[in-house]
């Protein structure tokens, strides 16, 4: 997954050299950069995120798994990208879990599902499979 760093270099001397009747219009620009560039980097999070890991379409748009938590505003000039950090079970990934020897999983997009041996599908916390709250017992 890619690592950003941003850095909001300058504003320092162009307050100095425009003085600070310009402040306020400075922040508001320096505002508008530091969020238009959150929304770009979540873009991209995501983008490479679905093109290594086998996600479902949709699965990384909720805002309890990558979001951008907060925004830069005019007292505080810094976004914040939130991602949880719950690990995802392998069940999500089972291509197929009929067979006795185990379950197919397939994780990485584009590499051919394995077989996790002695392995089935089974629902969680008094849950149902059909609904979706699974995990992989090996």
């Amino acid at each position: 997954m890619p690592s950003f760093t941003l850095k909001l270099d300058g504003y320092d001397k162009a307050l100095a050299e425009l003085g600070k009747g310009f402040e306020a219009k400075l922040n508001d620009a320096a505002r508008f950069a530091i969020n238009d560039t959150a929304r770009w980097a979540i873009g991209h999070i995501r983008k490479d995120m679905y093109s290594n890991v086998a996600f479902p379409a949709g699965y990384l748009e909720r805002e309890d798994r990558l979001s951008i938590s907060r925004f830069a505003s005019s007292n505080e000039l810094s976004a914040q990208i939130y991602s949880r950090d719950e690990p995802t079970s392998l069940a999500r990934f089972a291509t197929d879990a009929s067979n006795r020897g185990g379950v197919m999983v397939n994780v990485k997009r584009g590499n051919m599902a394995k077989r996790v041996r002695n392995s089935f599908i089974m629902g969680l916390k008094k849950g149902q499979v059909a609904k979706g709250n699974s995990g992989l017992i090996i």
